[in-house]
């Protein structure tokens, strides 16, 4: 995929991972079920040993395209949540948005210590901890661990995501 985006002059967002189990995300692609048997999907953002798995496969895969600048950016995951496929979140995820972005501190840095000249974004869907939403996201949000304004100002995090899906 690489070598055809570089072919036509395009530039990837690489995803590392992703939420959903219809996708094989955090929850179904063995991080949790390998390393944490019976363990909550929010625990992928909490379990040392889940962590240094990710960060294992971010070091062989980033590190394969450092150099790469057909790669624009790298995304932490596709939509993390707290909760995933289930739609329920454990205790250990705060629904405020605090696990999420300490997870996102940790892993920003962590690709950002590999690979210095590509940019990295979290792949959030751009939620905001209002309660007053009148849109779709209103029945999520604030519960799934999302604060937008919080992540962006994290250092390591070179920019902002946001899914539209609209109603038709």
């Amino acid at each position: 995929m690489v070598a055809i985006a570089k072919r036509y002059g395009l530039r990837l967002i690489v995803t590392l991972t992703d939420n959903w189990s219809d996708y094989d995300g955090m929850h179904m692609d063995y991080y949790v079920t390998q390393f944490n048997p019976g363990g909550t999907h929010d625990t992928f953002y909490t379990n040392n040993e889940i962590i240094s798995a990710y960060q294992n496969f971010i070091k062989q895969f980033v590190g394969r395209y450092v150099y790469e600048p057909t790669i624009m950016a790298w995304e932490l995951a596709n939509e993390p949540r707290c909760s995933g496929s289930t739609s329920s979140a454990s205790a250990a995820c705060d629904p405020s948005g605090a696990t999420i972005n300490a997870w996102a501190k940790t892993i920003s840095a962590y690709i950002k210590s590999i690979s210095p000249n590509h940019l990295v974004g979290l792949g959030d869907e751009g939620w905001f901890q209002q309660t007053d939403m009148t849109s779709y996201p209103s029945s999520f949000v604030p519960n799934v661990g999302i604060d937008f304004v919080k992540n962006l100002a994290i250092s390591t995090l070179d920019f902002g995501t946001f899914h539209l899906y609209p109603e038709v």
